[in-house]
């Protein structure tokens, strides 16, 4: 492979973020005695090859919020039952209904700090 002719495109990531990724990866250099060293492109490569769906699961809930879970658990609940008008679900969370069936199906945490 030539690489001169490789393309090479760029993501968007915030500068902090790309500031602790180049250091990571120039440490993981340091700790090596061989010429071969570890490039982004490598050590991005690694992880699409072996993160496993309980890890995207895992990055999906840090991510997701409150209101997100909700239409989430409202869609699996309409499916399992029937449709539910909003003023009905406002009623049916309010009333402590839904407290069981969203501590079932919530993937984030629930729980009052």
């Amino acid at each position: 492979m030539n690489l001169k002719s490789s393309t090479k495109s760029t993501i968007s990531v915030k500068p902090e973020v790309k500031e602790r990724f180049l250091r990571h990866i120039e440490e993981l250099n340091q700790k090596r005695h061989s010429k071969s060293k570890i490039i982004p492109n490598d050590w991005l490569t690694f992880f699409i090859d072996n993160m496993t769906d309980s890890q995207v699961e895992g990055l999906r809930s840090h991510k997701m919020t409150i209101l997100d879970e909700q239409q989430r658990i409202r869609s699996i609940y309409e499916k399992e039952n029937s449709k539910v008008s909003d003023e009905k679900w406002e009623l049916l969370k309010i009333s402590g209904v839904l407290k069981t069936y969203f501590k079932k199906h919530s993937i984030i945490s629930l729980d009052a700090h």
